[in-house]
């Protein structure tokens, strides 16, 4: 297991879930929306871990699921997992229902006028947001299909067709039939600049209710820290 460490709290970002109260939503389309963007996500990004370390930071016990609303199929799937036989490096929770709760650095940039990259380097993956609603899906992947939309001063985007995978390092489980909403909003404190992303899981096969959670990250400076490690595709 590789260790990593991470920069501390930063008070006041809690006040980005105002961004539920953004205006007007702007649908895909195949227009530019690089140039429409009313927030700037370019750069290079560290999570800061302000909550919920003890699920985040390190691999929770086996059977600590609290705060995830699992129903009873959930709990059943979550207590078959077993901490001698699970691969440490797993790709399971580093998909996009996970992957931007794991402790990483970001690089996003902009590929083209109408999609919006996102690379992790704790895990290496790659999500792609497709402002372009004509894009058809590929096959389910660890990190599913984005459509992505401005709402407001905020970025919006819904992911499906995504492999199952973990909520929780500990088999805390999500199926292939869940749907991502993602709010992404900007804002600074204290002279640095931040984001927030928060992120509305559904899953019908294993949740109860809608499993939400807000996660921050700040901006660095450059790319000096970038540290890409891979994870492992279960066979």
């Amino acid at each position: 297991m590789i260790k990593r460490c991470f920069i501390a709290a930063v008070p006041g970002f809690a006040l980005a879930l105002s961004l539920f109260l953004t205006a007007t939503a702007q649908p895909p389309s195949s227009g530019d929306a690089r140039s429409a963007a009313p927030i700037d996500l370019e750069g290079y990004w560290i999570s800061q871990v302000t909550e919920d370390w003890r699920w985040r930071m390190v691999v929770p016990a086996k059977g600590d699921y609290s705060s995830v609303p699992l129903n009873a199929e959930g709990i059943r799937v979550t207590e078959i997992w077993d901490p001698a036989t699970a691969d440490a490096d797993s790709c399971l929770p580093y998909g996009a229902a996970n992957v931007m709760r794991m402790p990483t650095r970001l690089r996003i940039r902009w590929t083209d006028a109408n999609m919006l990259q996102i690379e992790t380097d704790h895990g290496r993956q790659t999500r792609e947001f497709h402002f372009d609603a004509q894009r058809a899906p590929a096959a389910p992947s660890r990190q599913g299909h984005s459509l992505a939309m401005w709402d407001g001063s905020a970025l919006k985007v819904t992911t499906t067709d995504l492999l199952p995978g973990y909520l929780r390092r500990n088999g805390v489980p999500y199926s292939d039939s869940t749907q991502i909403t993602e709010y992404y909003n900007t804002h600074s404190a204290y002279g640095r600049e931040g984001f927030t992303v928060t992120t509305i899981v559904h899953d019908p096969v294993y949740l109860a209710d809608d499993f939400v959670t807000s996660t921050h990250f700040l901006r660095l400076n450059d790319r000096s820290d970038w540290n890409p490690t891979s994870c492992n595709e279960p066979e």
